[in-house]
């Protein structure tokens, strides 16, 4: 990751758009998205004669530590090599995963689990208390986990975060070896998606303090329970999974390896297809339309959104009036046809459209509002705002220089705000 002095805002939600070899050994897999599609669609890729296939992964994974990696390319790993409690399906239905099985009480508040018979790639057994520790460890403010908002529903984990409170009064334990009971501070509708996150990764304790600070940097540093395990790592080249013997349902796992080549440049990607190198590669801007008649290709509305975290605690990025501007000063629907170029459509909200419907069947986007629609005018009177409240002038992010479409994106926006705001 490298630092460029540019400005972005919440902009698209993703389409996955890629192109695939069929027949032969070849089988596909679509390593854009989220983590569960990869999943669902890796699996359904083991056809026909086929023992493995290779993809392109993009980057490297900067780690497979579940507790710290919050990139795509990671979570596109981990959900092949290490299995939470449960799984979400291509249909959207919660499938079993390491529990069995689970009950809720009445007042939505106390959730248990129940483990299934499984094995670490090592042999030895997985336990309720390797979840329990994964989530404790999440939760630890000294971890510094990226995706510790996503348990915030867990009793007490806002006061652990913030220090108040001793990881040990977090509401997670182990009943005993196949059972797990969580402890919500309010009923919490979403709660199964989450079992299906990373967060809910399990994490063997004596292997994270054997490795320490390598732990999920090297194939060697980690166990597995997942259906597959990571043979070699070579960085910036290329990881080799291997079918995971020790998995609870191996048997039915027909897929003997998957390489997943690490190339992040676009055009890079496509030569590496057309010599047969990689099996299915992921497409973005000019590419998609160059291909977009190729019977090879294909594209899924991915549940993913790009968007902008901006750091409030600093000086003048905690102003309203100028987060506001910014937004209402990018032309989504521009930025979706002119510059992504790959069936993104614009987002105007953190839910992205096909996630989940109300009881209607109604799409949640559609039945939600609309904000922060391009409006240049209402744009330029809240900068205008924001001159007189702050003294910053100049904005920078953080983006990944790997991604030809972050480095195109962030042009334009910057284009955009240029043109637009004053000052």
């Amino acid at each position: 990751m490298k630092n460029k002095r540019i400005i972005a805002a919440a902009m698209a939600t993703g389409m996955a758009v890629s192109l695939a070899a069929c027949g032969g050994s070849a089988s596909t897999t679509d390593t854009t998205g989220t983590a569960d599609a990869a999943t669902t669609e890796a699996a359904d890729a083991a056809t026909g004669e086929g023992t493995g296939f290779t993809v392109q992964l993009g980057p490297n994974p900067e780690t497979l530590d579940p507790a710290l990696n919050a990139a795509v390319d990671g979570g596109n790993t981990l959900i092949t090599i290490e299995e939470p409690l449960l799984i979400i399906d291509e249909n959207n239905e919660i499938q079993p995963g390491q529990a069995e099985s689970y009950e809720v009480s009445d007042d939505g508040l106390v959730w248990t689990f129940h483990l299934r018979d499984n094995k670490w790639s090592d042999g030895q057994p997985v336990t309720a208390n390797d979840y329990v520790y994964a989530i404790t460890r999440v939760l630890t403010p000294e971890t510094g986990s990226p995706n510790s908002w996503l348990l915030t529903c867990v009793k007490n984990a806002n006061a652990v975060l913030a220090g108040e409170m001793d990881p040990s009064e977090l509401g997670v334990k182990a009943l005993d070896d196949k059972t797990i009971e969580f402890t919500l501070e309010s009923p919490t509708p979403y709660f199964l998606a989450l079992t299906d996150t990373r967060v809910m990764m399990p994490q063997r304790q004596d292997i994270v303090e054997q490795y320490g600070e390598s732990y999920g940097a090297e194939a060697s540093n980690m166990v597995y329970n997942g259906p597959f395990k990571l043979e070699t790592w070579t960085h910036n080249s290329e990881l080799i999974l291997v079918k995971n013997d020790q998995y609870w349902d191996a048997e039915n796992v027909d897929v003997d390896e998957i390489d997943l080549v690490v190339i992040s440049d676009t055009q890079q990607a496509v030569m590496a297809y057309q010599n047969g190198d990689v099996d299915n590669v992921t497409l973005t801007g000019d590419m998609v339309s160059m291909y977009q008649d190729d019977p090879e290709f294909s594209n899924v509305l991915g549940s993913f959104n790009y968007y902008l975290m901006v750091n409030t605690t600093k000086d003048g990025y905690d102003n309203k009036d100028l987060r506001q501007a910014i937004a209402y000063a990018i032309d989504r629907e521009s930025l979706c046809t002119n510059v992504l170029n790959d069936g993104s459509t614009p987002a105007y909200n953190m839910v992205m459209k096909g996630l989940v419907s109300n009881a209607d069947g109604e799409d949640f986007v559609d039945a939600s509002g609309q904000y922060f629609q391009y409006d240049t005018e209402k744009a330029k009177e809240l900068w205008a705002k924001a001159q007189e409240e702050t003294d910053l002038r100049e904005i920078n992010i953080i983006y990944d220089e790997e991604k030809d479409f972050a480095a195109n994106t962030a042009a334009f926006i910057q284009s955009q705000l240029e043109s637009t705001l004053d000052g």
